[in-house]
């Protein structure tokens, strides 16, 4: 979202000053608490104070999921899959699980509620463009995108512990969901902990508690695993990795969003586009 600001008011270059401005305070602050929390974590007194924090996050996280079940979750439908997806992820759990649950439900979605978002087109339908689509600014980025995605799920014989895996690891998984850090969370546990062992269990929850705690999004919390893996280059790379992909993204389909709604920037689109900076 940061990122879409920042390219509405002042294209590619604000879109990338604002994401690593939203960014650069809690990378430095998860990266201190990653380095006090190795050399002092085995202190008792540390380890009490992460135990208390563990379980405000947990109240944290259910609080939200709460508030996202009463936006969403409205009809027999809505309960319906909700609760075949918890039975799923309770019952069998980890990556393909998750990418399975994700991608029938948006199948089941298309089935169901297509007859209404038709009815929703006819009685509002979308605007015409005026000019064509410059392609270039669509094809290059997702081209992008697509080679990291590849490059990810090809990723596989590289070392455990390398620069590249990490990349691979990291931006892999953040095009591949969707739904926001908490959504995430239980993928990258699969991946990082029970997958590749780059982390315990315990140093895992530490994590999300730092990237909780910290002013930023929650999935700063890569920040920590990439340092335990490979020091703060190993951080570094975590965070571009999950950040920059779905960032680029944002920005690629907003340039789509504003030719769709008002042409190939018309006159009035680019005096819209003024006036809202």
């Amino acid at each position: 979202m940061v990122a879409y600001v920042g390219y509405r008011l002042r294209g590619g270059i604000g879109a990338l000053i604002a994401a690593t401005a939203v960014l650069l305070p809690s990378f430095i602050l998860v990266v201190a608490s990653t380095i006090f929390y190795l050399q002092a974590g085995e202190i008792p007194a540390v380890n009490k104070v992460f135990a208390g924090f563990i379980p405000a996050v947990v109240a944290i996280i259910i609080g939200a999921a709460t508030r996202m079940s009463k936006k969403a979750i409205k009809g027999w439908r809505e309960v319906s899959i909700a609760a075949v997806a918890a039975i799923l992820l309770k019952t069998i759990g980890g990556f393909y699980i998750t990418l399975i649950v994700i991608l029938g439900a948006g199948l089941v979605g298309w089935l169901c509620y297509q007859g209404k978002v038709r009815k929703t087109l006819a009685a509002n339908p979308l605007p015409q463009q005026s000019e064509p689509l410059n392609i270039k600014s669509i094809v290059i980025p997702l081209g992008i995108l697509a080679v990291i995605l590849l490059f990810s799920l090809l990723a596989l014989p590289l070392g455990s512990d390398s620069l590249a895996k990490i990349f691979a690891t990291f931006a892999g998984m953040s095009l591949m969901l969707f739904g926001g850090g908490y959504v995430f969370i239980p993928m990258i546990q699969e991946v990082v902990v029970n997958n590749y062992h780059w982390v315990t269990q315990s140093q895992f929850s530490n994590a999300i508690v730092m990237g909780q705690i910290t002013p930023g999004p929650i999935l700063i919390s890569a920040a920590f695993i990439g340092y335990v893996v490979k020091g703060i280059v190993g951080a570094a790379i975590a965070t571009v990795a999950i950040f920059a992909p779905p960032a680029l993204l944002m920005v690629t389909m907003s340039h789509l969003l504003d030719v769709n709604r008002c042409g190939s920037f018309s006159k009035s689109c680019k005096k819209y586009l003024h006036m809202d900076r």
